[in-house]
């Protein structure tokens, strides 16, 4: 094997094991407190908005910001009636762990 080839290797090896350690940003859900459920997608479908939902925060919709999951939760709150939280996820090699940020109210 040539040098390039080596070094190749090794600066591919070095990525992976840079992935897997390190933490990633956290990302915004926005979760139901009394269906215990994360809001999956939003469709607006001429003036009426279709909601649903997943049981896990995997399958949630990812804001980057709270304030940008806060300001989607608005409209719904309001035209719904029922609150919801604002809740960071954060993830570390393969565990994860999501904590309530702010609640939005009527």
């Amino acid at each position: 094997m040539g040098r390039a080839s080596k070094l190749k290797q090794q600066r591919h090896l070095q990525s992976e094991q840079g992935t897997h350690s390190t933490p990633s940003k956290p990302q915004y859900l926005l979760f139901e407190p009394k269906s215990k459920n994360y809001l999956a997608s939003l469709e607006a479908l001429g003036g009426m908005q279709r909601l649903d939902w997943c049981p896990h925060p995997g399958g949630a919709m990812k804001f980057a910001t709270a304030s940008q999951a806060q300001a989607k939760a608005k409209p719904i709150v309001k035209s719904r009636g029922y609150t919801l939280q604002v809740m960071e996820l954060t993830t570390e090699e393969d565990k994860f762990q999501v904590k309530p940020v702010a609640e939005v109210k009527s």
